[in-house]
């Protein structure tokens, strides 16, 4: 089985721009791994609208949407492609958003994706009220990190009758550099002392909100 690229979200509410150093923390079992990324080029994609239908209990409450218009590009080895969109939500649907093709993140239980990150809670709640169709909420934004995955769309219909549930994601494609402390010495030291502002990214394993 083919491992997939994570897609990740972040707190905050400025939009990523060239220039911006992430600090990519992965969780593992003998502790935290950061990395630096210096986000050297930025490259806006166009809006991109996605529609799909979800039945309805009690043929199926649930429906899941690849999103591979996306086409995440290979990275070449010496950088790295990521993206990162923002959803806005149809009036009227409710989307859940998968972090990996066969996970799912599920209802936040707050109802509310701010204060569900804020306390730890992998939030993927999005509606027209937290995120407008044409004024995406930061909140809603997610980055995916690596090649060859697409973010995973989950449509919710609570109707005895189909709906069809659109949204628009606003992509940006960022070609970022890695900091180490051979090839960028006096920033890499700067960020160890934490004398650079870094945009933090936590990537682990967790189990799905139900």
């Amino acid at each position: 089985m083919q491992v997939q690229s994570p897609i990740v979200r972040d707190t905050h509410e400025a939009w990523p721009s060239q220039g911006d150093i992430l600090e990519v923390r992965r969780i593992t079992r003998t502790g935290v791994e950061p990395k630096y990324y210096l986000l050297a080029d930025e490259e806006p994609i166009q809006q991109l609208r996605v529609e799909f239908e979800v039945s309805g209990p009690p043929t199926a409450e649930f429906a899941d949407r690849e999103v591979k218009e996306l086409e995440i590009e290979t990275s070449p080895q010496e950088e790295v492609i990521f993206y990162y969109g923002r959803i806005g939500v149809k009036r009227g649907n409710i989307l859940l958003l998968n972090p990996q093709l066969r996970e799912r993140w599920g209802l936040d239980k707050y109802k509310d994706p701010k204060r569900g990150i804020q306390e730890g809670v992998i939030a993927g709640f999005i509606d027209p009220v937290i995120s407008p169709l044409y004024d995406p909420s930061p909140w809603s934004g997610f980055w995916v990190l690596g090649t060859n995955v697409w973010p995973v769309l989950r449509g919710w219909n609570p109707h005895g009758h189909p709906v069809k549930v659109a949204c628009i994601i606003y992509p940006i494609k960022f070609t970022a550099l890695e900091v180490t402390r051979e090839n960028y010495p006096e920033l890499y030291e700067k960020l160890e002392r934490r004398l650079v502002k870094t945009r933090t990214l936590y990537v682990h394993a967790t189990k799905p909100v139900e």
